[in-house]
């Protein structure tokens, strides 16, 4: 078995091209999808570790913020994990995360995990009142998220994650519950894992209330014209299977790889590849690339872990993602180990 494992890789190797050749199809279908999922802020990377490697984490569980890409992975966490996380965006927007993993013995593993993405308030502005009404209005979105993973065998792990998701918009609100689901499986060949996930899995949402539309009469009064009904969208589902392989594994350095393919539901395929050096099992350095993501390309990143006493570690993290659009993202992360 072991003996067809090299050549299995080199023929993966060799059927590249053809996928990057089939990008252009792939890309069309993507583009005719954009814009048709509600929560978007749910599938902004929330592990700076994840995103140094173009986000290809769904077969490299690192710490407790690894639930984003696989509910499964925090099985693969030893200790007891704390992790914050912040991401700064264009537009004075915010995003701050917070992720906690604990063993509970042969029961498996638990996590919770929240996030907020918010910004300041804002003016109000009209056609009419292009300066500002003297009002302000307020944009927000939150989660809520428990998660359980079990390992049930030497080799193969499932998780699942609970998640509560509200969207505000000054005096509308949508809110929800939505389900991820994680695998994970040792192969037996050396350090090679397979690892899918499904992320943001729910029913269709909407906002509450109505949209009142209104016209001006002859004497300039504004009139209620029409008032609608919103209508229902689909979560940002996301499927994701991936690979991870330690090319050098010593007590003084170790490379993971790792691979991914992301199949998201309202946007086409992309195709992550990332490299994790660690130094010394303290100093890490991270690079990555995603292919067929519209504005995204390169990602660079890197961390350091240090020992405290009480047997305490802790983690700096930090990513930069290259982007056409907009500002590149950077994220910053620290977490906690005991």
């Amino acid at each position: 078995m072991y003996k067809k494992v090299p050549a299995l890789i080199v023929w993966i190797l060799l059927l590249l091209p053809a996928l990057s050749w089939g990008q252009a199809l792939v890309q069309n279908l993507g583009g005719q999808k954009a814009g048709t999922a509600i929560f978007p802020f749910l599938k902004i990377g929330t592990s700076a570790y994840g995103a140094g490697l173009a986000g290809a984490g769904v077969a490299v569980p690192k710490d407790a913020s690894s639930v984003f890409y696989n509910p499964s992975a925090i099985s693969h966490v030893a200790n007891h994990d704390v992790v914050f996380f912040h991401l700064d965006l264009p537009a004075d927007i915010d995003y701050d995360y917070f992720a906690l993993s604990t063993p509970l013995g042969t029961q498996g593993h638990l996590g919770l995990s929240m996030g907020s993405l918010h910004m300041d308030p804002m003016i109000e502005t009209t056609e009419y009142m292009p300066f500002g009404t003297g009002r302000t209005f307020t944009y927000s979105d939150e989660f809520l998220a428990c998660t359980y993973s079990l390992q049930l065998s030497d080799r193969f792990t499932f998780g699942t994650t609970l998640k509560f998701a509200r969207e505000t918009l000054d005096n509308h609100e949508m809110q929800g519950l939505l389900l991820d689901f994680g695998t994970f499986y040792e192969t037996g060949f050396r350090s090679l894992r397979i690892a899918a996930a499904m992320t943001n899995f729910g029913a269709t949402f909407k906002p509450t209330g109505v949209y009142s539309k209104t016209i001006l009469n002859q004497a300039g009064e504004a009139v209620l014209a029409d008032s609608l009904q919103y209508q229902s969208f689909s979560p940002p589902t996301t499927f994701s299977l991936g690979a991870a392989y330690e090319f050098i594994d010593n007590e003084y350095s170790v490379l993971t790889g790792a691979f991914q393919l992301t199949h998201p539901a309202d946007a086409a395929e992309n195709y992550s590849f990332g490299l994790d050096y660690l130094l010394l099992k303290m100093l890490s350095m991270r690079c990555g690339y995603v292919m067929n993501k519209d504005g995204f390309g390169l990602a660079l990143g890197g961390g350091l872990q240090i020992g405290l006493p009480a047997g305490i570690k802790v983690r700096f993290d930090y990513s930069y993602t290259t982007t056409t659009t907009l500002t590149e993202p950077q994220r910053y992360s620290i977490g906690f180990s005991l």
